[in-house]
């Protein structure tokens, strides 16, 4: 989960190590759940690529239907936010939606994505290893 344009789509491509979700660098692709399944020996995990919020308040409402619908069968929530951004406010919003759904808090993991398109902080404190 996350905003449109966050790398969701991307890191279920490396996870599955094949372009197997489509991506574009300024459309979003995903407009419905995409379920994925992995398996390794015995062992079989599913990935839902989901779309992305924030695009329009008509896509947002029509998604959080989806995500309602599809919170019962997920054991855990990768929220992809970007590095290279702060506005957050999406994100917040629908993170709050799912908890006010029922979502447990401990199922969220959230992940950082474009980290590479970080500049360095000038003001870092190598002493104290902190801005």
């Amino acid at each position: 989960m996350g905003k449109s344009g966050t790398g969701k789509s991307s890191l279920c491509n490396a996870i599955f190590q094949s372009r197997i979700c489509a991506t574009h660098p300024l459309n979003g692709c995903t407009r419905q759940a995409h379920h994925l399944t992995l398996q390794i020996g015995e062992r079989r995990m599913t990935l839902v690529d989901l779309p992305g919020i924030g695009e329009t308040p008509q896509h947002d409402q029509e998604y959080r239907t989806l995500y309602r619908q599809l919170l019962p069968e997920l054991d855990l929530i990768i929220w992809i936010l970007r590095a290279d951004e702060r506005a957050y406010a999406a994100d917040i919003t629908m993170h709050q939606f799912l908890l006010n759904e029922g979502a447990d808090p401990s199922r969220f993991l959230f992940v950082l994505s474009h980290a590479d398109r970080v500049f360095p902080a000038e003001e870092w404190n190598a002493t104290e290893k902190c801005p």
